[in-house]
């Protein structure tokens, strides 16, 4: 085995080739990597299980068959630092850990979907890795496929507002979500381009790059305040203050963002202020003139940032700035800034008037039960929207079980064993609680430790990055800042859109552009195959035994018989599964099957007896079927799981125990 120093970051062929063939290996790396990446942002934004499937399984295709290659000698592997390989083995064990857990899990198909994310995720990170190796100047080829693509998803977004026709259901909710699903996890994403807008902005001797990059910057301000996101501000904040303390050419940030910012907020606050585009349930009429509006003023100001910018750009290229004329425009800026702050804490105060007493109001506010609206007024609130009470629910389950945690990705039910209002959601918006309460100590060992030396790793690796590639290498080590800082107060793991670019630039980070040679090893070259065999089934049947079940729902009462058999192979492909279970359970209903559907929801009962769906399912099929003697004592069973359920209530109203209907709380 021999190390191989990669240079810029390309491979040196071990084996004479031509030119052409030895572009194949770096082409092909950036369109695979591209295409994952847009998959991954554009169309994998949501939960879906399918594209986390087909975004895992191609990913680690990809990276099995470049180790296998390496085995043999043909290519090299990434040589990693002593920092990168400790992350690489701990998100290895992490990974593990949560396949681990679907053997002792209360949801067990909830884990393995978890599972099957983790292994995306890794396959992702590998595949970063190698792109270092492959591709010369990887940190700036990669920077530049985010920017990509971060501004394909503010177009498309903001392209919704414009012509609400774009979006199916815009008439029902007005926060902006889509290509994402959600409007916080997009308020991430549009966030990554404040960084890699800085870093477009500030490469010197391309003028037009930097106009591109002032355009970024205003694009993502209105694109934010159009998600009214809080957190995603938040974000963005941090994100500025990130590039200023850690970034050279601070005048260049400082310029673009005045150039930018200013112009995208005035047009983002005249946005907010339109009920076309922020309020649910507005006419189609309403909705048309206000997107045409704001389409002009996007493009108009968007033309505007980038042309005067391109301009600057170029005066500055002609007669480029001294150090001291640098030094002194940034030290008149910080005066007109503190200026500034000065004023507006004067006028804060007029306006609130004892300050001690609104700092403890606003305290008040960040503990209130109450739901935060979802219409413009929520920008003004401090509320933790009721994440204080999810925190504790996750708390309270740690406690219950420190050690191994109930499964990885069972918050949803542990959500509804341990909450105490009717409000349902999937996640605590704090990763780490959620991995306390599902992991446990061991898994939040490790996803620390993943952390904790990938920092490390990270700082090393930009550190050691040529000058030509250290912007484009701080820029992406913010992004993941980002992603890790804003995991801490919602639900980014669970969203491909925002993991994807993170993992990926913490590979290629890590890659470092360094490469080791292996010594040809022909019989070990079956292991990566062999390991990935089982990954992908892992990854590929739960997604075709969802959608199995999803056919047979379909053929429910056009074809029973053969929705029944669809049902079996559903369960079949993935036998953890409740969906299978109740499709055959329903086919079996309308077939006047009723011992065989008894036993199907008994089946489900008995596969996961601490989640409440089961037992509802159950109750509800013995009361359709007059049943109530056991109806009643199954409806025990569930009020006991979870008796804040609206529908929990009403069947207790149905079954003469008393309860409440739905809003009642």
């Amino acid at each position: 085995m021999s190390a191989v120093s990669g240079g810029e970051g390309h491979v040196r062929p071990r084996f004479a080739v031509s030119a052409p063939a030895a572009l194949i290996a770096p082409v092909t790396a950036i369109v695979a990597v591209g295409t994952l990446l847009g998959a991954s942002v554009l169309a994998g934004g949501g939960t879906d299980s399918g594209t986390i499937a087909w975004v895992g399984i191609a990913s680690l295709v990809l990276v099995a068959a470049l180790a296998a290659l390496a085995i043999f000698g043909v290519v090299p592997l990434p040589r990693l630092s002593g920092f990168g390989m400790a992350t690489l083995v701990a998100l290895v064990l992490f990974v593990i850990w949560t396949g681990t857990s679907v053997a002792w899990s209360i949801a067990p198909d909830l884990s393995w979907s978890y599972f099957n994310r983790g292994l995306t995720y890794l396959g992702l990170f590998c595949l970063g890795l190698f792109l270092a190796v492959f591709v010369r100047r990887a940190p700036v080829v990669f920077a530049s496929l985010l920017a990509l693509a971060v501004g394909a998803a503010i177009a498309w977004a903001l392209a919704g507002k414009i012509d609400p026709s774009l979006f199916e259901d815009g008439f029902r909710k007005a926060r902006l979500r889509e290509p994402v699903g959600f409007w916080n996890t997009l308020a991430l994403l549009f966030a990554y381009g404040v960084p890699l807008a800085f870093w477009l902005a500030a490469r010197r001797h391309r003028p037009w790059v930097r106009g591109l990059g002032a355009g970024l910057l205003f694009l993502v301000v209105p694109a934010i305040m159009l998600t009214l996101s809080r957190s995603g501000m938040l974000a963005v904040v941090l994100a500025f203050v990130a590039w200023i303390v850690l970034a050279p050419g601070r005048l260049e940030t400082v310029a673009t963002t005045l150039l930018a910012v200013p112009a995208g907020a005035a047009i983002g606050a005249w946005a907010v202020g339109q009920p076309g585009l922020v309020e649910d349930g507005q006419e189609l009429a309403v909705r048309e003139s206000a997107g045409r509006a704001l389409g002009w003023m996007l493009a108009l100001g968007f033309l505007a940032v980038v042309g005067l910018a391109l301009v600057l750009a170029l005066i500055e290229e002609r007669r480029p700035l001294t150090d001291e004329l640098r030094g002194r425009a940034l030290r008149v800026i910080a005066y007109c800034a503190a200026g500034v702050v000065v004023v507006g804490l004067i006028i804060f105060v007029v306006r609130v008037g004892n300050p001690v007493s609104w700092v403890g109001d606003k305290f008040d506010e960040f503990q209130s039960p109450e739901l935060v609206s979802n219409d413009p007024s929520r920008l003004t609130s401090v509320s933790a929207n009721l994440r204080l009470d999810w925190w504790s629910e996750a708390a309270q389950a740690f406690k219950d079980e420190p050690v191994l945690g109930f499964g990885a990705g069972t918050f949803p039910v542990i959500h509804r064993l341990y909450r105490d209002t009717e409000i349902t959601v999937a996640s605590p918006h704090n990763v780490l609680m959620q991995f306390l309460a599902e992991l446990g100590i061991v898994g939040v060992l490790l996803s620390t430790t993943v952390v904790v030396v990938g920092l490390l790793a990270v700082r090393a690796a930009v550190r050691l990055l040529p000058d030509g590639q250290q912007l484009a290498g701080l820029a992406l080590a913010v992004v993941l800042v980002l992603f890790g800082a804003h995991a801490l107060v919602d639900v980014d793991w669970d969203y491909l859109a925002v993991a994807a670019p993170a993992f990926l630039a913490l590979g290629v980070l890590l890659g470092g552009g360094r490469a080791i040679w292996v010594d040809g090893f022909p019989g070990l070259a079956l292991v990566p195959v062999l390991v990935l065999i089982p990954v992908v089934l892992a990854l590929l049947l739960p997604s075709l035994a969802a959608r199995t079940a999803t056919s047979s729902s379909e053929e429910l009462f056009d074809d029973p018989a053969q929705a029944l058999t669809l049902a079996h192979q559903a369960h079949a492909l993935d036998p953890v599964s409740l969906e299978p279970i109740f499709a055959r359970a329903n086919v079996q209903v309308v077939l006047g099957l009723t011992a065989a559907a008894r036993a199907s929801y008994l089946q489900a009962v008995e596969q996961q007896p601490s989640n409440p769906l089961p037992w509802l399912q159950l109750t509800e099929f013995e009361i359709a079927e007059g049943e109530f003697a056991s109806a009643r004592a199954s409806w025990l069973r569930l009020s006991a799981l979870d008796p804040h359920d609206c529908r929990v209530r009403e069947l207790g109203i149905v079954l003469d125990f008393g309860g409440s209907p739905c809003g009642a709380q």
